[in-house]
């Protein structure tokens, strides 16, 4: 099996190289892992697999990377093992589009034996985890733009969907939009760190009656750990649902008119498959949502000492604009605020006129986003999205742009 691996290590790059008796030499195997390097021939592994938003993201935004540099012909291998992903059917996804996929054992082995190829590793630290910096992920989808995807979902997980929500009572031209709100059982071990970014359910009740009646269906993304929606006619609660699978997960993240979400990585999914995606409650105040098709508004920022909102230019201009973990927020006595109810209609009505094709923005929502989007600096986390800020968020909140 070892050997069959660095063969296909070797066979990628084109390159034949003889050995005597199946041993190689370390000397060899660096001029191998030079050479393969030299082509452009990467391992890529995911940073945190088990995160279902690192899982789409990171190989979505390495393959868009090399595509954009014009390396779409040089393959690349990719480590992944179907038991610690955070969804093995969207591990069938990247299986089409990696030349080939080893696990994460079988690569330590190899890497392990032969430490000349761990040259050929890669993991994309800087692209979304960039602490107290911009996040590469910005800049690729920038470049990207209105380019088609590079997942496609396949006939026979079309039909599969179409299916479900036949059983489910909607009917053929039936829209839907998949809703997830962030709660605590996701990551319970860890949740004291990130509880910044949960939101109550509550808040977004109001946001799926909207989506109801512009005459669509919501279908509740998430697991078994989150709270239960109340009985609401075309709204299916797939978190408590007997049908939830792997692959129903990506079909319908696939599938939707768009994904009304927040920080939490599920919306990455649609976005990997060209779905728009509406965030409420995007914390840190510098992050934005991914993509040119995109909305969010963030959390805001409350200061305890000064029994005040602080200003767009304050929060910007404060290590604060960066803040990841809660303690960091504690710290600096600073309490974020949850968008209201009210706010996350305002975000759902503009993304429902933009995707039925009704959204017209004046002159002065413009002027708006362009004062907002000049808040970002290099250093901040969303510099350089190509995304907006809800416009009624902007338009409520006007006074935060000018100093208290």
């Amino acid at each position: 099996m070892l050997i069959a691996v660095i063969s296909m290590l070797l066979l990628l790059g084109g390159a034949v190289f003889v050995w005597h008796r199946w041993s190689l030499t370390q000397a060899l195997t660096a001029q191998i892992a030079e050479a393969l390097f030299k082509k452009g021939i990467r391992v890529f592994e995911t940073t945190l697999p088990e995160r279902i938003g690192h899982f789409a993201g990171e190989p979505d935004l390495w393959l868009k990377k090399r595509a954009l540099e014009g390396m779409t012909h040089v393959p690349c291998m990719l480590v992944a093992s179907p038991d610690k992903v955070a969804n093995s059917h969207l591990l069938t996804y990247w299986e089409d589009v990696f030349a080939c996929t080893i696990s994460e054992a079988l690569w330590k082995r190899v890497s392990k034996t032969f430490p000349a190829f761990k040259k050929l590793h890669f993991k994309c630290y800087d692209v979304m985890h960039a602490i107290d910096a911009t996040a590469g992920l910005y800049d690729i989808y920038a470049r990207w733009g209105e380019r088609p995807p590079v997942l496609q979902l396949r006939e026979e997980d079309k039909t599969h969907g179409r299916e479900m929500l036949r059983q489910w009572g909607m009917a053929e031209g039936d829209w839907f939009v998949c809703v997830h709100n962030r709660e605590r059982g996701y990551s319970p071990t860890d949740d004291h760190y990130h509880e910044y970014r949960n939101s109550p359910l509550e808040t977004i009740i109001p946001a799926i009656r909207a989506i109801v009646a512009a005459g669509g269906w919501v279908v509740r993304m998430g697991d078994p750990s989150m709270t239960r929606l109340p009985e609401m006619e075309r709204v299916i609660d797939y978190a408590h649902s007997p049908h939830r699978s792997a692959r129903l997960d990506i079909i319908l993240c696939a599938t939707a008119k768009f994904f009304l979400g927040n920080t939490s990585g599920l919306f990455g999914v649609s976005t990997i498959f060209g779905v728009p995606v509406a965030s409420a409650n995007f914390a840190p105040i510098s992050a934005l949502q991914f993509t040119c098709r995109d909305l969010s508004m963030p959390k805001l920022l409350y200061s305890e000492r000064e029994n005040r909102l602080l200003t767009f230019p304050e929060a910007f201009a404060s290590p604060a604009a960066n803040f990841r973990f809660t303690e960091q927020y504690q710290e600096q006595q600073l309490r974020i605020l949850d968008n209201t109810a009210e706010d996350i209609v305002g975000l759902v009505r503009e993304m429902l006129d933009r995707v039925l094709g009704g959204c017209d923005y004046s002159a002065e929502d413009e002027a708006l986003q362009s004062a907002f989007r000049a808040l970002f600096q290099p250093g901040h986390y969303a510099y350089g999205s190509a995304a907006r800020t809800s416009r009624e968020f902007l338009r409520k909140h006007l006074a935060l742009f000018t100093a208290p």
